[in-house]
């Protein structure tokens, strides 16, 4: 919501100096179907990567439980959703063009709740 409605990349006194600037948003030059494309794309890219890297990490031989089982699906499910979380909140974060505790702050709370959740289900039972 904050992203949305207060992160600007110019403030309001410039765009009403140069109403040029209007001009990217009325053209559909920053959003469109390559654009859209694009982002699948890369996040397709990213997905694959995750997936790939946390699975590959979990699954080799070194990692067993006490009993000399794997550690199981469950567990690689949540590291790579883990990472997911990661690496979407990271993006967010990228694409601000400015950084203050208004952005900052709900972020690294965004990614530190999944672990905390994760860390209670984990202990609870």
């Amino acid at each position: 919501m904050y992203y949305a409605l207060y992160d600007f990349e110019f403030s309001k006194e410039t765009f009403m100096k140069i109403p040029a600037k209007y001009l990217i948003g009325m053209n559909s030059e920053c959003y469109g179907r390559k654009v859209f494309v694009q982002w699948l794309l890369l996040a397709m890219w990213h997905a694959i990567i995750i997936f790939m890297v946390c699975l590959w990490s979990i699954d080799s031989v070194d990692t067993s439980m006490d009993n000399g089982m794997g550690i199981g699906f469950w567990f690689a499910g949540h590291i790579v959703y883990g990472s997911c979380v990661i690496v979407a909140n990271w993006t967010l974060l990228h694409k601000f063009n400015i950084h203050d505790g208004y952005n900052l702050v709900p972020i690294s709370l965004m990614i530190t709740a999944f672990f905390l959740f994760f860390g209670i289900m984990s202990a609870w039972g």
